[in-house]
């Protein structure tokens, strides 16, 4: 399971965001940035909803605590999309969703098997 350090760091990295972009666009010190990436403290709630919000997800996510990637865009940004651009934003919202959900099963139904596959390997069973 990743870290909120490792998190915010994978989707800093999936967004194209230096570190002083993030820190930037988060309103934060890059000083701060950098002690929370670097994990040497979980961020203050205040800091954490920041971050989560420059990189478009939520603060869950980042602690781990909601599994699949949230995906954010508020409801005036469909809205102001027009009747059917809301309908297709809304859409996608809930494809991405739906994706990033299944990533996540996916990857606990790997980590499981190679966490078996390991357990028989040190045991001497099958490979």
């Amino acid at each position: 399971m990743l870290s909120t350090a490792q998190r915010i760091k994978e989707l800093a990295n999936r967004r194209g965001l230096t570190r002083l972009e993030l820190a930037a666009k988060a309103s934060v010190s890059y000083k701060t940035l950098y002690n929370v990436m670097q994990a040497k403290h979980e961020p203050r709630e205040s800091i954490l909803k920041r971050i989560a919000d420059a990189l478009g997800t939520t603060p869950e996510y980042l602690l781990g605590t909601k599994g699949a990637l949230e995906v954010r865009e508020s409801s005036a940004g469909c809205a102001a999309r027009g009747e059917e651009g809301a309908r297709v934003c809304h859409t996608m919202r809930d494809a991405i969703r739906f994706i990033a959900a299944q990533l996540d099963l996916a990857e606990e139904i790997v980590a499981a098997k190679i966490g078996e596959l390991m357990k028989d390997h040190v045991k001497g069973g099958p490979q």
